[in-house]
């Protein structure tokens, strides 16, 4: 198995919001990109508890996209850096790509958000974040 996910798009499917979190992340860990919805740039679909009842399931067959159970993204080994032992804290800041998400855990400390982008084209920015409490 690749043990780098650099330059791949994952989605994951199913399982409540924590379990889909935590996927996201360790994609990111891994090198990927995390996405929301199936579109034509995701690579990886990582199909968690109840995610074989999702109706985006019947798209997975696409060629080229791979499928995984949601022990896929725990076989492949942590990279040293990325971040730190202390939970899910990153250590340096994380590129994004558009349409990309990312999940900010509560590690008791302040966060910091910066959007920053290279001026090619007349463009628009749209930056969303949600706060989630415990009941989602």
């Amino acid at each position: 198995m690749d043990q780098s996910l650099t330059g791949s798009r994952v989605l994951a499917l199913g399982g409540i919001h924590e379990e889909a979190a935590e996927a996201r992340a360790r994609a990111v860990t891994l090198g990927a990109s995390a996405a929301v919805s199936l579109s034509a740039s995701v690579s990886g679909v990582v199909v968690l508890p109840g995610g074989e009842a999702d109706r985006r399931m019947s798209r997975t067959a696409t060629p080229g996209l791979s499928v995984h159970d949601a022990d896929w993204l725990l076989l492949a080994p942590t990279p040293v850096s990325g971040r730190s032992g202390a939970g899910n804290q990153l250590d340096t800041a994380v590129v994004l790509v558009p349409g990309a998400v990312i999940d900010l855990f509560d590690t008791g400390t302040a966060w910091a958000v910066a959007a920053t982008w290279r001026q090619q084209t007349v463009c628009d920015m749209d930056a969303v974040a949600f706060a989630v409490g415990a009941r989602e």
